[in-house]
């Protein structure tokens, strides 16, 4: 049976090189090959032909939504397991949205992107337990964003992050008006009056804390008796549909 081709893209070459060698220690799996910017993905993938990307989102050249989006619409047979330090819903939510098959936590046991790694390439998806209560979170919770594009959503998010409009175009490849134009909908959409209160709601939106509703994680634990991995496997194909 062939191995299953993995290409690693992460910017830290300590993590590059430990998660090598873990894949490469498998007798069912290899690393094809490792890059450490968003614009080396591309060629990778073509050159190397990769089953499997396992992607860190915190890149220093590439928003990490759009990466997956972009992977998503031009290699649409890849299948993508984020592994990140990001462990908050709203990128989980928007990493499954954007096109993921997993998503895995950096803290989570080493075993766990191994097996994401199986589980994707089997066809299935898959979260580690410990996010699980994560993207319940952002399955139950309601938000006044529901309404806004997939690109306006990034805009806000990357306005909460601090960047200004030039740099946003730069991670999103647009032209700087092209951003104003995103940041005047999501003031009308929102109902904002000006700059000022589109970054203050942009901040309060990108810290909220209220996606991690606890009796939904204790419904499907005590109501279906469900095991953490089993939890985490529905719910990442419920986000899929969501």
């Amino acid at each position: 049976m062939e191995a299953i081709r993995v290409l690693v893209v992460d910017d830290h070459p300590i993590v590059r090189d430990h998660l090598g060698d873990l894949i490469n220690q498998q007798a069912d799996m290899r690393v094809c090959d490792a890059v450490a910017c968003a614009k080396d993905i591309t060629p990778a993938v073509t050159q190397s032909c990769p089953h499997i990307v396992v992607l860190e989102l915190a890149l220093p050249d590439g928003h990490g939504l759009e990466m997956l989006r972009r992977l998503r619409d031009s290699h649409p047979a890849l299948r993508i397991v984020v592994f990140s330090n990001y462990h908050d819903a709203h990128h989980i939510a928007g990493a499954f949205k954007a096109g993921a098959h997993a998503y895995v936590d950096k803290k989570s046991a080493c075993d766990c992107v191994l097996q994401a790694i199986r589980t994707v390439h089997r066809g299935e998806r898959y979260t580690s337990p410990e996010l699980a209560m994560h993207v319940l979170g952002a399955l139950s919770a309601g938000s006044h964003t529901d309404d806004l594009s997939d690109r306006e959503a990034t805009v806000l998010e990357l306005i909460g992050q601090g960047y200004s409009t030039k740099r946003i175009a730069a991670s999103l490849s647009v032209a700087a008006s092209t951003v104003e134009t995103y940041r005047e909908r999501l003031k009308r959409k929102l109902k904002l009056r000006d700059a000022a209160e589109l970054v203050q709601y942009a901040t309060r939106w990108l810290n909220q804390k209220d996606w991690q509703i606890c009796f939904v994680w204790r419904f499907l634990f005590h109501s279906f008796h469900f095991s953490a991995h089993r939890a985490g496997w529905l719910i990442a194909r419920l986000l899929v549909r969501h």
